[in-house]
């Protein structure tokens, strides 16, 4: 990948420095992918978590009205595009749900 051309390092990386949400989101995501060669439970347990962290800080982002100010969803956006990112292959892993 060229690196000025690579929209995670680019943009997503320097939201996630001031955002939670998005840094789980990124976590999450670089777990599942891990998950996919290694199989391990305790990768699969890092996934989940990061995941399910990821998802409480997206809908309080999503609640709160500053996030969805012009010029302030930027972190929502990119929380949104990596957990959907993520969703498109949970079919591979078994995510327990939030309780």
């Amino acid at each position: 990948m060229i690196p000025d051309e690579n929209c995670y390092l680019q943009e997503i990386i320097p939201i996630a420095v001031k955002s939670d949400c998005v840094k789980h989101a990124i976590l999450a995501l670089a777990a599942t992918y891990i998950l996919d060669y290694s199989g391990e439970e305790n990768v699969k347990s890092q996934a989940n978590f990061h995941w399910k962290r990821a998802i409480h800080l997206l809908n309080r982002e999503l609640t709160a009205t500053e996030s969805c100010k012009p010029g302030k969803e930027n972190a929502v956006v990119a929380a949104m595009a990596l957990i959907g990112h993520n969703e498109v292959g949970e079919s591979h892993f078994s995510f327990e749900s939030s309780s």
